[in-house]
């Protein structure tokens, strides 16, 4: 009797287990979720220059907003203290100043040129949505949709030229370009 209540409660404990992994797995997320947490977690495999140790880090945002608040809510539930990222909208290119990230989401050739001229040398992170040619033109990562199933390009010559060093994990992941843009 005893063991039928145990098998009893083992086959109920099982079946809620799988329940649960069933509905966990076949939650799905907007693209914005998912480019937020890609870009949250490439700052985790990049080696910043030491010249940006102990600053805040400052994310920009050029072009459309596709994250909304998704991205502050990201932050505030992977970190205790989010306080130390400063999200930043820029309009225009007069406005960008020194960010660690900056997140282009624009289709105008001549504006992702001319910020990249104005980034090119600074230890800036930049980060293409879809742009053709992104990288091959300086820009260090880019958003891609490939049959092959990646999902972003590095640029490695550019990041290295900006002084980064990019964890050898995410290299592996990523579709590699290696032209040294601007």
């Amino acid at each position: 009797m005893i063991l039928k209540k145990i098998k009893y409660s083992i086959s109920i404990i099982l079946a809620l287990l799988l329940f649960n992994s069933q509905r966990v797995s076949a939650q799905k997320y907007t693209e914005s979720q998912l480019k937020a947490g890609y870009i949250i977690n490439f700052t985790k495999f990049v080696k910043w220059p030491d010249s940006l140790a102990n600053q805040n880090f400052v994310f920009g945002i050029y072009g459309d907003d596709i994250f909304g608040d998704v991205f502050q809510k990201m932050l505030e539930a992977r970190y205790k203290s989010p306080n130390n990222w400063i999200l930043t909208e820029y309009n225009s290119i007069k406005e960008i100043e020194y960010c660690h990230v900056l997140f282009i989401n624009s289709n105008n050739q001549d504006e992702i040129n001319e910020i990249l001229k104005l980034l090119s040398g600074k230890p800036v992170l930049t980060i293409g949505n879809n742009i053709p040619y992104f990288c091959q033109r300086g820009g260090i990562i880019n958003f891609i949709s490939e049959p092959n199933g990646k999902k972003f390009e590095i640029n490695y010559i550019s990041a290295k030229n900006k002084g980064f060093i990019i964890d050898s994990r995410l290299l592996a992941v990523a579709k590699l370009i290696s032209a040294s843009g601007y």
